[in-house]
């Protein structure tokens, strides 16, 4: 017998990973956080001149680290560039230089306003930080972890089935009128709505369904019915993991089409402060 264990599908060494990353990232954020705080509490000690020395050279970085970020959404799209690195490595890079270019440009000049053109590239900037931001929580939502794959509606939907399926076991358990409540409740979150309708439905889906599973868990009681009430309630978080999946999807896509005008009009205001400051 082969003892050899696959560790590439090790759910322990999975688990592993996500928490390292997760400690990663939040160590990561932690970093940002306080660079920013102390960039703000010593701005009027002018220790940088966004004119000559290290001061210039952090406005060179951070202008290069934002032009950069292009690269993230190429590799996903030019097919020379798909046997480059694996794309969640690519993510993960988008994501420091998302962070650390404007850092870097906040440095640059000292956490004040300045001439006309620059205020309109520092407000590009941070127009595109808070887009990048909102995008990283969008994501969140449709994707296994920060760096998993993107999920699907039908794998959420095959996952509703197996759960309903072990839901049938319990029918001696569950009472006509309770089948008929979870089958209607199962048609609102399957249901095709546009965007406001499927934002009604994500804000007030979770609510309605753990109020429904605690009137149910209420109506099965004693330890015989623990099965079911377990049942239930996976069945209840695949229908609540639909009902969120296809508004989040819907937003994720109206939020690609405002993100890239947002990064072009970051690097062209940014290439006008450039010529304004060199040539001017």
């Amino acid at each position: 017998m082969n003892s050899a264990i696959d560790t590439s599908t090790s759910p322990r060494l999975k688990t592993n990973r996500f928490n390292s990353n997760g400690a990663l990232t939040g160590l990561f954020t932690l970093a940002s956080i306080l660079l920013a705080i102390v960039g703000w509490n010593i701005r009027d000690e002018y220790y940088f001149s966004a004119e000559h020395g290290f001061g210039y050279a952090l406005g060179i970085v951070g202008g290069v680290m934002m032009l950069l970020l292009l690269l993230y959404p190429l590799r996903k799209r030019l097919r020379f560039m798909h046997h480059w690195l694996v794309l969640r490595h690519w993510f993960r890079v988008h994501m420091i230089l998302g962070v650390v270019g404007p850092l870097c440009i906040l440095y640059h000049c000292n956490f004040h306003l300045g001439a006309t053109n620059s205020n309109i590239a520092l407000a590009c900037m941070a127009l595109m930080v808070a887009s990048g931001i909102v995008g990283r929580f969008i994501y969140a939502q449709i994707h296994h972890g920060l760096y998993g794959q993107r999920a699907t509606l039908q794998e959420l939907q095959r996952n509703k089935v197996f759960v309903e399926q072990q839901l049938q076991h319990d029918h001696s358990a569950l009472t006509a009128p309770m089948l008929a409540t979870l089958k209607e409740l199962e048609i609102a979150a399957l249901q095709r709505r546009s965007v406001p309708g499927n934002l009604l439905r994500a804000l007030t889906f979770g609510p309605r369904s753990r109020w429904l599973q605690r009137r149910l868990h209420s109506q099965l009681p004693g330890a015989q019915k623990a099965a079911a009430r377990s049942h239930v309630a996976a069945y209840l978080e695949a229908l609540r993991g639909i009902a969120g999946f296809t508004f989040f999807e819907r937003l994720f896509s109206l939020w690609h089409v405002l993100h890239m005008p947002i990064f072009f009009m970051l690097v062209i205001t940014g290439l006008v402060h450039v010529y304004a400051v060199h040539f001017y």
